[in-house]
């Protein structure tokens, strides 16, 4: 019976290393969806839910100096932001959704020295 679990932890922990609930191309489709789409308001909406979480994450937890955020940052800036850079780095679309978004504030944001 140990030997099943220690092989099915094992599969298991191979599948979550990869393991993204969306990935970069996925969140960029819902960011640039248009506007005539029926599903538009639904894609804008998990558009900015997304890339606000990812914002809000990183502004709680980054250390002092890392990220320099000065006045007041919309949701439609960190959305501009995410598709700028996402149009910069297409190759980079095929990782997760938080991993491009966060890259993006990050280089946006990053405190020069």
């Amino acid at each position: 019976m140990y030997k099943i679990i220690m092989a099915f932890s094992v599969v298991i922990s191979s599948f979550s290393a990869n393991a993204a609930f969306i990935f970069g191309n996925e969140l960029y489709q819902l960011c640039t969806s248009d506007e005539n789409s029926q599903f538009y308001f639904q894609d804008e909406s998990e558009c900015r839910g997304y890339v606000t979480g990812v914002y809000d994450r990183l502004t709680g937890t980054a250390k002092n100096g890392v990220l320099c955020l000065e006045g007041k940052i919309t949701t439609g800036q960190v959305k501009k932001i995410f598709i700028a850079y996402a149009d910069k780095n297409p190759a980079k679309l095929n990782r997760s959704a938080y991993e491009v978004v966060e890259s993006s504030i990050y280089q946006a944001f990053r405190c020069s020295k």
